[in-house]
Order: C-alpha cells, then structure tokens, then sequence
C-alpha cells in the first residue's frame, strides 16, 4: 500500500488532498508483472516501462509497481508446491487484484487518472481491476476490510449477484473509469481444467484507450492468448450489465491487438539479459510507449532513462482523439517519423534477434500438453463455447471475426530478412499490417 508523503499549506486543497497540478488530475499508473516475474538483470517491458516514468512528484503522477503471480510465496517445501501452482493457474490472482485496488482506493481522488499495465498473468489482473472497478466502483480511503467483500461481490456473475453488485456500487462507491489499459500478451490461466472468466475482461466501454501486443510464436497450452472483444454482445451476461453501460454515456473503447513476432517472453520481455544490445521485446515495448503519446494520455516520461535506451517518442499527440473525455473513434495514418523503426535506435537488430520455442527449450511443459484442458471459442454475436482437447504443442488461432487480425510490419521484415522464419500462428484471411 503507498500512500502520498505527508504535505502541508499550498500542497494541499481545502479538502486535505494534495492538489493535482497536471492534465485532468494526477496521473495514478499501476503496473503488473508477469508470472514469476521481478526486477532482477533479464526484465520484463513492465519493469522498464516502470523505469521510463517520471516518479519524483506524487503530486501529479503516482508509479505502483506489483511482482508477479507466485513471487509473494515462500519457498519452503508446501509453499514451493504451491507456487508452481500458481505460476501454472494462477490461484492467487485475487491478491494482485485486491492489491492494485487498494493502491486506488488509498490514493485516488476526483480528477484523477488511471492507467493500467501488465504482461502475461499480470495483463489479465490489469484487465480485472479495470473490470472491478467498473462493476463494483472504488471504495472511499481506509476501507479495507471491505475489499475482500467487493472483490467476491465482483466475483458474482449470477443474476442476484449482478443486481446486488450494482446497488453495493451506488451505495458505498465512486464511479470511475479507466484511461488506458496496456497490455503485452495476456494470458488467463485461472483454473484447473476449466478457465474461469472475470466479470469484464474481455469487453465493455469502461476504458477509453485499450491497446494489447500478441505472440504469433507461443505455442502452450497454458500460454493461450486473451483477446479483447470490443464488440461482444453484454447482453449474454447480464441486462443490468449491458444497461449500466448503455447508460454510461461512454464512448466505445479505442481498442487495438498487434500482433508481433517471438514468443510470450519476446513480447512481454525477461528473455534477455537488459545489458544484451538487442531484444525482440524492445518493438512491442515502443510500439505501447508510442501509442500512450499519440492517446493523448499525458503520462510523463523520464526523458534521460529513455535516452540511454535508445528510444525516442514522439511528444507531440497527433490531437483530435479526445472529446469531453472520452475516445474518438477516428481512423488516421500513423506519420512516418512516428514508425517503430524511427523510435527504436536498435530496430534493426531487434527485428532479426532470436525468438524462442519455450516447448522446444524446456520438454517438462509437454506434460500440460497432453492435459484436456478448456479452450474458449467466440462466434458470431457474442455466443461463447468451449472444447476440451489436449493441446499438443498447436500454435495459437488467429480470430477470424471481424475486424481482420493487425500484425506489425517488423513481422514482415523477420520472414524477409531470416528467409525460413514463418509465424507459427496462421491466418486465413490477409491481415492488416500497421507500423
């Protein structure tokens, strides 16, 4: 939990708050790292994204970093037993969820901004807290014996539940709504056999800027990916839900999944070591850094730390993305001076760096293989179904509903400069490439 220093005389308002100098408020940024994943000397885009941001005024921005799911156990012999079962389904999410929401719930007040990240297991709780706080609102400070009760509340996706989560978040919340969420490749994993689904993760219009980085290469069972579905009838879960966001007023979410190259490790980064010149992960690091620029989010950067790591952004939004607050849905060409490879000094090399097969490196992941576990299949109109096969080392599915799969044009660039590299994921329909 991280709550404001201590301040005094103009520091604060009338209300005992610190005033928030900055665009619409401060800024309150929550990063969520992958399973297993800390800082160490091989890490992850979280940790360097955590490492771009200013963080020397809580006054007008506010950096909170989490380590990922299964790194809080102790490693006695239980516990060691334990972790591995969180690293392989995630049980313990809900401590990372309630984490991020009391890091709100403490240091939130009106005009403030939220904006969340995370990679792998940490995208997913991202995505939950912005579900949470959605479904249930942001409690008041100092109600932290209620979080737990909230979280279950959230939880609750019967018709009772619905109703009751709604009248808890008239009741004793605050209405917020997310800026931006950013994502490097989620996956969900929470579950045994069968993996359970949280309440507005995979759709919704309670965030204005959604942007995810994909894995076309990873190949596990338990590394499937997790898609947005911006467009998913919410009707199917409940009325209350699908009427409380007709009646928001919201725009729909601004949302955009990219494809890259590598494996889950070469787009949430970890697989190399950070002194290593070139890294795969480094392109969808700048493609996520660039679009929190051309969003009009107002997030501040550490100018020095993204010079040393041979990045540049462009500081100056393209506009036009910002109404009343919320997302235009206004199609425009990326400029060229805004192109991947003009803001990352060490394209070039980052294109052709080795990506890796995590199956092929590390055999004890075949004995999820072979294990018939869930498979989520989205069809037309929302309609959701589920298979149970055993995985057998098969590469990811490209979704063919609407709108065609977006793949970066460094993809491209890999099969033309490696000659025999070819995605492991397919396609049926021609993507749309982007810079």
């Amino acid at each position: 939990m991280v709550l404001p220093p201590t301040s005094s005389g103009s520091d604060l308002d009338e209300h005992g708050v610190p005033n928030a100098p900055g665009l619409g408020g401060r800024k309150l940024i929550l990063c969520f790292d992958g399973t297993g994943d800390l800082f160490g000397s091989a890490n992850t885009n979280v940790v360097k994204l955590v490492s771009f941001l200013k963080k020397d005024d809580y006054r007008n921005q506010m950096v909170y970093y989490q380590t990922g799911v299964g790194t809080a156990i102790r490693t006695t012999v239980f516990q060691g037993l334990l972790k591995a079962a969180a690293y392989g389904i995630g049980w313990d999410i809900e401590y990372q969820i309630m984490g991020g929401y009391t890091f709100l719930m403490q240091n939130w007040v009106p005009g403030d901004r939220i904006y969340l990240f995370g990679f792998s297991r940490g995208a997913y709780t991202a995505r939950a807290l912005a579900g949470m706080l959605h479904k249930v609102g942001l409690l008041p400070r100092g109600n932290d014996e209620q979080v737990p009760f909230a979280y279950k509340m959230y939880m609750r996706t019967d018709k009772q539940g619905w109703e009751e989560s709604n009248r808890f978040k008239k009741s004793f919340s605050n209405n917020v709504s997310i800026d931006f969420v950013g994502v490097w490749d989620t996956v969900e994993s929470v579950g045994v056999v069968k993996n359970v689904s949280f309440p507005f993760t995979a759709s919704g219009n309670h965030i204005r800027v959604f942007r995810h980085a994909i894995s076309l290469d990873e190949r596990r069972v338990k590394f499937k990916a997790n898609h947005y579905h911006a467009s998913l009838n919410l009707a199917r879960l409940s009325q209350a839900a699908a009427d409380e966001d007709a009646a928001s007023g919201l725009a729909e979410t601004d949302m955009q999944e990219v494809w890259f190259a590598g494996g889950h490790g070469e787009i949430g980064g970890g697989n190399f070591m950070d002194d290593d010149p070139y890294d795969p992960a480094r392109i969808p690091l700048t493609w996520m850094l660039r679009e929190l620029v051309l969003t009009d989010t107002g997030v501040e950067f550490d100018m020095d730390a993204l010079k040393k790591a041979d990045i540049d952004l462009p500081f100056e939004p393209q506009g036009g993305r910002l109404a009343n607050g919320k997302a235009v849905p206004e199609e425009r060409p990326i400029l060229p001076v805004h192109y991947i490879r003009n803001l990352d000094k060490r394209y070039d090399g980052d294109v052709k760096a080795k990506i890796s097969d995590q199956l092929a490196i590390s055999p004890a992941w075949w004995a999820l293989e072979v294990i018939p576990f869930s498979h989520i299949h989205h069809g037309p109109n929302g309609k959701v179904s589920y298979t149970y096969v055993p995985n057998l080392g098969k590469p990811r599915g490209v979704p063919s509903l609407p709108p065609k799969a977006t793949v970066h044009v460094s993809v491209k660039e890999r099969m033309k400069l490696e000659g025999t590299y070819r995605p492991a994921a397919k396609w049926t329909d021609e993507p749309t490439w982007v810079e």
